[in-house]
C-alpha cells in the first residue's frame, strides 16, 4: 500500500491505537482501509486514493489505484474488529461486491458461522465437543446462560474424550452468562484435555472466560493460539461516549479487572466487584502451544490451529 508493507504500515500506525502490540496490530486493518487516515498519519501522498500492490491467485503480482468512497457516512460508535472479513460468508443484508479470497473453497469450520454468538459440534467420531462463542451474549430468543447450560449436560451424557472453547473471534460481552459453564465444563469432560483456542481478537470477556476455564481445569486446560488482545490485567466495564462536536465515540473504562493473580482487598475500590466472586487468579494467559495462521494455510482453507489441537487429542498430549 503506497509502497509500504503491511508490517511497516502496522508499526507507523501503533501511535494511533491504545493497548497492547497485538490488540494495536488486530485494528490496524481499520486505519489501512482508509486513504484519509493514512494521508493524516503521512502515510499516504493524497487522502482521496491509495495505490495498491497486489498478488492475483496465480502468483502475478498487479498495481492498482483505488479511489476513496465519496459517501463518508456516520462515524462508528463501536470498534470494528477486521478479523470477520477473514469469513467467506457475508454479513446478514450485504454484498460488498468484492472478490474473497476463499470464494470456492468450502469455509473451514471456525470461519462458517460468524454472526452466530455461539454454536457447537462434535468432531472426530462424535467424542471432541467443539464450542464457538463469537460474543457474551444472548441470541435471538434463546438466552446464552441456558444454551451453555443445556451444552453441558448433552456433552455429560455423550461422555465426550476433549472438549474445544474456541475464543478466537470473541471480542466479549458479558462474562457473567458463562460463569457456570466455565466452571463446570471440566466436570462435563472428567478426564481429557479442555483446548482454550485464542488470539488478538480475544478481549474482554472471553478473556475473563478463558482465565475461569484453565483456573477450573487445572492441569487439563491447554491455551492454543495467539496471545490474545488484551493482557491478564487490564481494565474494563464502563461504556462508549460521543464527543459533541466531532461526534467521533471514544470508549471509556470504570473498572479494573487482574485475572491473573486475582483482585486482592487493597484493591476493592477500583477491581470490578463481581471479581471478588466469580474472579480466578490463572496465573499466565499467553499461549501454552502458541500457533499463528499462515496466509498460505488460511487461503488453502485449512486451520492451523485446530489442525495442532487435533494432533494433540489424537497423542493424548
Amino acid at each position: 500500500m503506497n509502497g509500504q508493507s503491511p508490517e511497516r504500515l502496522v508499526e507507523a500506525l501503533r501511535p494511533y491505537v491504545g493497548g497492547t502490540d497485538q490488540y494495536a496490530r488486530e485494528l490496524a486493518p481499520n486505519f489501512m482501509i482508509s486513504p484519509e487516515l493514512l494521508h493524516a498519519a503521512t502515510l499516504a501522498g493524497k487522502p482521496d486514493e491509495g495505490e495498491f500492490r497486489l498478488r492475483k491467485a496465480d502468483g502475478s503480482e498487479v498495481k492498482r489505484m483505488l479511489e476513496a468512497s465519496s459517501d463518508k457516512g456516520e462515524p462508528s460508535a463501536r470498534t470494528v474488529w477486521p478479523k470477520r472479513d477473514l469469513s467467506p460468508v457475508p454479513p446478514i443484508g450485504s454484498d460488498t461486491g468484492w472478490v474473497h479470497v476463499l470464494d470456492g473453497v468450502e469455509a473451514p469450520r471456525h470461519l462458517s458461522r460468524p454472526d452466530e454468538n455461539f454454536w457447537h459440534s462434535y468432531l472426530e467420531t462424535d467424542d471432541i465437543l467443539y464450542v464457538q462463542i463469537n460474543r457474551f451474549r444472548d441470541q435471538e430468543a434463546r438466552p446464552m446462560s441456558d444454551y451453555l447450560s443445556d451444552l453441558l449436560a448433552e456433552a455429560g451424557k455423550r461422555k465426550v474424550k476433549h472438549a474445544i472453547v474456541d475464543l478466537r473471534y470473541s471480542p466479549g460481552g458479558n462474562y457473567m452468562l458463562a460463569t457456570d459453564f466455565s466452571r463446570l465444563l471440566p466436570e462435563a469432560v472428567p478426564n481429557g484435555r479442555i483446548f482454550i483456542l485464542t488470539s488478538g481478537n480475544t478481549f474482554s470477556a472471553a478473556i475473563s472466560i478463558a482465565s475461569r476455564l484453565k483456573y477450573y481445569s487445572g492441569g487439563r486446560a491447554v491455551l492454543v493460539g495467539e496471545e490474545m488482545g488484551d493482557a491478564g490485567q487490564m481494565w474494563g466495564e464502563g461504556g462508549t461516549t460521543i464527543m459533541p462536536n466531532s461526534k467521533i465515540a471514544f470508549r471509556y473504562t470504570t473498572a479494573y479487572h487482574d485475572w491473573e493473580k486475582g483482585c486482592s482487598l487493597l484493591q476493592i475500590g477500583t477491581c470490578f466487584f463481581l471479581n471478588y466472586f466469580y474472579g480466578t487468579a490463572a496465573g499466565s494467559l499467553l499461549p501454552e502451544v502458541p500457533v499463528a495462521q499462515t496466509f498460505a494455510s488460511y487461503a488453502a482453507g485449512d486451520d492451523a490451529v485446530m489442525s495442532e489441537v487435533l494432533r494433540m487429542a489424537k497423542q493424548g498430549k
